[in-house]
C-alpha cells in the first residue's frame, strides 16, 4: 500500500531543497511502529491499528529549513525471525528501531534487529543511521524494560537512542527522527555511489516481488507480506481514501 502524504509548504522563494531520505521502520508487533510514522507525518496520534500491510509512506517535511523527500517503509510484520531482506537493506538509508518498554520481548527482537541491520549493511555502511525507539513511554507503571537497557544497546552498536509516548510525546518523537534524518544528509557524500544511484522504482518493485514469491514458497518466515498497490492521499488532520 502506498500512500502519498502532503503538507503546507513554505512559499517556494524561502524553501531549500533538502534532497531524500529512505526510512524503513522496524520491529515487533503491537509496539507501536504505525502510531509513531502517523504521529510524526500528521501530528495525529491514533490509538488502535490493526494493519497486516506492509506502508509505504511519502511526504516532503521540513526540517531545519529544507525541504526532505521522505519516503518510509513501515514493516508490519512480526519479527519472530529477524531476517532483513537484501533488497530492504540496499533501499533503506536509515533505519527505526522501535519496541515497547512494557515488553520484554519486543526488546529482545530489537536487538535481533539492531544486530541484523548492522551485519547486514556491512561494509556499504559500517555505521548506519540507526535510531532505536523505546515507545510508550507513558506506561511507567507496567515497564519491563529498563531504560539503561536500551541506552547500552545503543551504544553497543553506535546507534542514536529515545524513549518516548507516541500517545503524549510528539514533540520527542519529531526532534528524533528529524535529528535522523540529519544523519542521512550528513552521510550523503560517503555514501557508495552504487546505493546513492538506486532506483527506487525499481527497488520497490523487487521487494513487492520478493514477497509475492515468499508467499507462495514452503518458507512462511514473516519478513514482506503482500502489500496491495493503491493509491490514496493523506493530508494533514484526515485521511481522504479514493
Amino acid at each position: 500500500m502506498v500512500l502519498d502524504t502532503k503538507f503546507g509548504m513554505r512559499s517556494p522563494d524561502r524553501d531549500n531543497q533538502g534532497g531524500q531520505a529512505r526510512l524503513a521502520v522496524i520491529g515487533s508487533k503491537a509496539v507501536g511502529k504505525t502510531a509513531l510514522t502517523v504521529r510524526y507525518l500528521t501530528k495525529r496520534f491514533i490509538g488502535e491499528y490493526q494493519s497486516d500491510t506492509d506502508m509505504i509512506y511519502r511526504a516532503t517535511m521540513p526540517v531545519d529549513g529544507s525541504k526532505i523527500a521522505l519516503e518510509i517503509l513501515d514493516l508490519s510484520s512480526n519479527l519472530d525471525e529477524v531476517v532483513v531482506p537484501r533488497e530492504t537493506v540496499a533501499w533503506a538509508e536509515a533505519w527505526l528501531v522501535v519496541y515497547s518498554i512494557t515488553s520484554r520481548e519486543s526488546f529482545r527482537v530489537a536487538v535481533r534487529a539492531v544486530e541484523a541491520v548492522t551485519a547486514a549493511c556491512g561494509g556499504d555502511q559500517p555505521n548506519p543511521p540507526v535510531l532505536i525507539m523505546a515507545n510508550k513511554k507513558d506506561l511507567e507503571h507496567i515497564r519491563q524494560v529498563p531504560e539503561n537497557e536500551g541506552r547500552k544497546l545503543a551504544e553497543q552498536y553506535g546507534c542514536r537512542f529515545v524513549e518516548v509516548s507516541a500517545a503524549e510525546m510528539v514533540s520527542q518523537v519529531n526532534d528524533s527522527i528529524d535529528g535522523l534524518l540529519r544523519q542521512v544528509s550528513q552521510l550523503k557524500g560517503q555514501t557508495s555511489p552504487r546505493l546513492r544511484k538506486l532506483s527506487v522504482s525499481k527497488m520497490f518493485n523487487q521487494l513487492m516481488n520478493r514477497s509475492t514469491s515468499s508467499n507462495s514458497s514452503q518458507d512462511h518466515r514473516p519478513i514482506m507480506p503482500r502489500v496491495s498497490l493503491r493509491d490514496r492521499t493523506r493530508k494533514r488532520g484526515h485521511i481522504r481514501q479514493s
